[in-house]
């Protein structure tokens, strides 16, 4: 018998907690199975597995072993999935975390052509505000916007986006337009945060300037529809801000003085062969995004 199989087998037992499912699962009968154990921890030189007439229980070195086992068959079945994908079209399900939108543009159209493009893929989408743990919580793809935070994913940047100070219309009417960024403290300021004591926005030139938030969220799409509604000046992305900009629904201020960066991205996790869907899904999603923003920003 192949090492592999004895470590097949034994990942296994380990993860069905039972010498008899495995032998069902494997196909093989429990005496086989039991022998291929003791075979593997023969050769070993180690025991791996504590059994008692109901469970079994890994060893030190057992947990050890069947860490890295997993992870060498993980590699495996991963190396051939993607010689089998490539041979065939992209199919299965992509599980997709997006920042929660309230315009629909651009993910909505990006994803209905993407499942025009691509019909044997099926979308599983949470749009969320919410950090998503994409391991823990199974998700193949994370789109986020921001300044990430160091992390063992794989984040592809589709683009830099500029943030500008806006506001409404009625606002600048109602309130006047700040001259320069020391005017701040006599606006009401939408701030992107949680902690109004420490609110503050930077200039080019590296400057703090604080700021008098009249409302705090850490949810950019809240403080973008407060500003279109009046409620203050608001340091939104490019992103939300563009086609505000060129309908006259949002008007900037403070353009030589405060501005910053922030950037798009598109995350998943660092598998080392890259399943043939998502890998189409990252192509299609940073081509159709970038099209779609410099072309909005073309024009304002």
């Amino acid at each position: 018998m192949r090492s592999q199989d004895e470590m097949t087998a034994f990942v296994k037992v380990v993860e069905l907690a039972s010498f008899t499912a495995a032998a069902e699962h494997l196909q093989v009968p429990k005496s086989t199975l039991s022998r291929w154990i003791s075979r593997l921890e023969e050769r070993l030189g180690a025991q791996l597995i504590t059994r008692t007439t109901r469970s079994i229980y890994l060893t030190e070195l057992g947990q050890a072993y069947y860490s890295r086992c997993r992870q060498i068959i993980s590699s495996i079945e991963e190396a051939e999935e993607s010689i089998r994908e490539m041979n065939e079209s992209p199919r299965g399900t992509l599980r997709i975390t997006l920042p929660s939108s309230k315009q629909g543009s651009p993910f909505t159209q990006m994803l209905l052509q993407f499942l025009g493009a691509y019909p044997d893929v099926t979308l599983e989408i949470l749009t969320t505000t919410r950090y998503v743990n994409m391991v823990e919580e199974g998700f193949d793809i994370a789109i986020r916007a921001g300044n990430l935070e160091d992390s063992s994913l794989v984040a592809k940047k589709v683009f830099d986006v500029q943030q500008h100070v806006v506001a409404s219309p009625a606002y600048f009417e109602k309130h006047g337009t700040p001259a320069s960024p020391d005017d701040l403290l006599h606006h009401k300021c939408l701030y992107h945060g949680v902690h109004s004591e420490q609110a503050q926005w930077i200039t080019r030139q590296g400057r703090p300037i604080p700021i008098r938030p009249h409302f705090c969220s850490n949810d950019v799409e809240l403080l973008h529809e407060a500003a279109l509604q009046g409620y203050g000046l608001a340091l939104l992305p490019g992103v939300l801000t563009a086609d505000d900009l060129l309908q006259k629904r949002l008007l900037p201020a403070l353009q030589d003085h405060i501005t910053g960066q922030t950037g798009l991205f598109i995350l998943y996790p660092p598998n080392r062969y890259l399943s043939q869907k998502v890998r189409v899904f990252v192509d299609f999603c940073t081509q159709h995004l970038r099209k779609h923003y410099q072309q909005l920003f073309e024009k304002t």
